[in-house]
């Protein structure tokens, strides 16, 4: 008789267990999604479940390790799915390179260009000729 009345009992312990730990990996991914900094306090208060619950599953615990040593201390938490892979960084890396090249190419024929108009600027006031007979039409 005890036999049968203690299945049950296991079986609905068994039960609880694996609600309580759908819940806790529900919080962690809220967590990760809302990006929030991930600890076990803040885990067990969103799934309502105890602390002990959590530190008694490695599983449970190690995914919200894991979740915390992605953080660094001063950043703000950017959610798992938005972090920019490996590929993406490198191609705006790229692209911001070029770029930058584009416009050191642009910035030296503008100095170049901006010589010579001084050059004549110079060359005008050496022959004499004032500003305001250069910029003639201008007020």
């Amino acid at each position: 008789m005890k036999e049968a009345a203690a299945n049950p009992l296991r079986a609905a312990a068994t039960r609880r267990s694996e609600e309580a730990r759908k819940r806790t990996r529900a919080a962690i991914r809220t967590l990760d999604q809302r990006g929030e900094r991930a600890s076990i306090l803040a885990v067990s208060k969103i799934a309502g479940v105890s602390r002990q619950f959590i530190y008694d599953h490695a599983d449970l615990r190690k995914e919200i390790e894991g979740l915390r040593s992605a953080d660094r201390p001063g950043d703000v938490r950017v959610p798992t799915r938005e972090q920019a892979s490996l590929a993406s960084l490198e191609s705006r890396l790229r692209t911001a390179l070029a770029e930058n090249t584009r416009l050191r190419a642009e910035n030296h024929e503008l100095r170049a260009e901006l010589a010579v108009l001084y050059g004549e600027a110079r060359e005008a006031e050496v022959r004499g000729v004032g500003r305001s007979e250069r910029r003639v039409g201008h007020p």
